[in-house]
């Protein structure tokens, strides 16, 4: 075969850059314009303004969905962030406001002894303002026998001491930031007839003495309140036992309940 008859063969078999659907959806797309531009030429003037009316409305109809879009976006990482600001804003409040904390109850005279009984309870503010306009209510009861080891459990359900308990300017005392200094409140179970009956059951094992209260305060934003349960735990013997220094101590302490806790 010679040269001339390989070059028109290589010619006719020429492969082409693009496929043939491409092609054809090219060739499409020019014939479209095409007609377009010969359709616009022949337009009335009332047509073209017409047209450019409409294309216009589109456009602005798109803008606006694409404005609307991007200012719920907007709107939502605003929420979301406000959100997040008001979250950080109340953690930083709470890590430094004050916070009554019924830390302890004591024992102060023996059970042996009759009523009244007298205990303290120590309080505790580990925030960094004072409590002020602390006022209290609490309430002695007594629960079947708490068994030593069975955890502290009265089983009495809400302690119910914070209701209707508002602090007001005039009345109340100022519990400041922890310091050097315990703050110890002192109280008493009093003498009465229903008292000297569940004083009796408790020397007998046959009752637990418990003990709900509740302390409200101010800070210098709102209201709060510290609501605590305590029974007295007892053990073999008296309820008070004399130390190496022959002073009169507590054998018998007051024990957290399980139940009956709650701070806000």
């Amino acid at each position: 075969m010679d040269a001339k008859k390989k070059g028109a063969d290589f010619q006719a078999k020429g492969t082409n850059p693009l496929p043939g659907s491409r092609i054809g959806a090219i060739a499409k797309i020019k014939s479209y314009i095409e007609r377009k531009r010969r359709e616009q030429k022949l337009e009335a003037p009332e047509e073209r303004s017409a047209r450019v009316t409409a294309t216009a409305t589109r456009w602005i109809a798109w803008f606006t969905f694409a404005m609307f879009i991007t200012s719920l976006l907007s709107w939502w990482e605003i929420h979301s962030g406000s959100e997040d600001t008001h979250k950080l804003a109340e953690a930083t409040v709470a890590s430094s406001r004050a916070w009554v904390a019924p830390q302890q109850m004591l024992l102060t005279s023996s059970v042996e002894a009759g009523l009244p009984i007298k205990y303290q309870v120590r309080l505790f503010n580990p925030g960094k303002e004072p409590a002020l306009c602390i006022v209290w209510a609490l309430k002695t009861y007594g629960v079947s026998y708490i068994a030593d080891g069975d955890g502290g459990k009265a089983e009495e359900g809400k302690n119910e001491m914070c209701a209707n308990l508002n602090p007001t300017p005039e009345r109340g005392t100022v519990l400041y930031p922890n310091g050097p200094m315990n703050f110890w409140l002192p109280l008493d179970i009093p003498d009465t007839s229903d008292n000297r009956a569940l004083l009796e059951s408790v020397q007998k094992r046959q009752k637990s003495l418990v003990i709900d209260g509740c302390f409200a305060y101010v800070t210098a934003t709102q209201k709060h309140t510290s609501a605590f349960r305590f029974f007295l735990r007892d053990v073999a013997g008296p309820s008070f036992v004399a130390d190496k220094q022959g002073n009169q101590v507590p054998a018998w302490n007051f024990n957290l309940a399980l139940d009956g806790n709650a701070a806000d």
